[in-house]
């Protein structure tokens, strides 16, 4: 919801999947973790590095999971970034927020940048 975060700030990220057919879907998750939201260092996907992700240090059961979605229907998750590393500790700088869903017709989203005092 923002692209520059004040020190001590936090930003709210949402991730949503549409199904934009005029038919359901089904989609196919290999886990019961159904997205990620990764911030990385650097915007080119051959030269960044995590510093943080949703998923680091979580446990999902390793079950194949389903989610059908008629047409029209989003699938959304929102979470809140505090502007810390997987360690927990405070960043600062430039960095590239971008989101995925682990569907089989999922896919990870273009970066957006945000800059943390």
């Amino acid at each position: 919801d923002k692209t520059h975060l004040a020190e001590n700030d936090s930003v709210q990220i949402t991730l949503t999947m549409t199904n934009t057919t005029n038919k359901p879907i089904e989609l196919t998750f290999p886990s019961s973790q159904l997205f990620d939201i990764i911030v990385y260092d650097k915007p080119w996907a051959d030269q960044r590095r995590i510093v943080w992700n949703w998923a680091h240090n979580l446990g999902f059961l390793m079950v194949v999971t389903k989610h059908a979605l008629t047409p029209d229907e989003p699938l959304s998750e929102t979470l809140v970034w505090r502007g810390q590393d997987n360690e927990g500790a405070r960043v600062h700088g430039t960095f590239y927020v971008s989101g995925k869903f682990m569907s089989s017709r999922g896919g990870e989203t273009q970066a957006v940048r945000i800059n943390v005092e």
